[in-house]
Parts: C-alpha cells; sequence; structure tokens
C-alpha cells in the first residue's frame, strides 16, 4: 500500500493512515467477498490528514459496506454492470 507523500506529507501521519485503512478493511471485508479477487486502490487526500481516525474509521467502514453491496449485485446479475457508487 502507497500514501503519496504530496498529500500527506508526515510519515508518521501517512503511516497511521495506512493502518487505519488495513484495519478497517480487515474487521469490515474478512469473508464477505467470497474467494473473489478485487484490485482496491484507496487515495488518500490531504484531507484526511487533517481527519481524526474515529472520522477516517468510519469514512472507511461506509465505503466498505458499499463495495460490499457491488459485489453482492454483481454476484446475483453478473452480466449487468452495477453504478459507481463514488
Amino acid at each position: 500500500m502507497a500514501v503519496a507523500k504530496k498529500a500527506i506529507p508526515k510519515a508518521v501521519r501517512r503511516n497511521q493512515i495506512k493502518r487505519l485503512v488495513r484495519e478497517s478493511f480487515r474487521t469490515q471485508m474478512t469473508g464477505r467477498l467470497n474467494e473473489k479477487a478485487l484490485d482496491i486502490v484507496v487515495l488518500p487526500t490531504a484531507h484526511a490528514a487533517s481527519q481524526d481516525n474515529t472520522a477516517l474509521f468510519e469514512s472507511l467502514n461506509a465505503l466498505w459496506q458499499k463495495l460490499n453491496k457491488n459485489v453482492v449485485a454483481r454476484q446475483i446479475n453478473p452480466g449487468k454492470p452495477t453504478k459507481d457508487t463514488r
């Protein structure tokens, strides 16, 4: 996992955000992807550096729930693309 130095200049904060993303993914998505291979890109912005860990964790959890919803929808209708829910 990489976090851009340009977006978050302090290494300590970049590492905290990386640990937070890993932990959030582990707690929310373990066992939910049903052995499907996915590449997930998380791009923290400068705004992420100013947020506290609780706010970031809640935001990530909401995004993992959207991802899980899209994966489930794709499993039900494999030929039908799901809309992007940014």
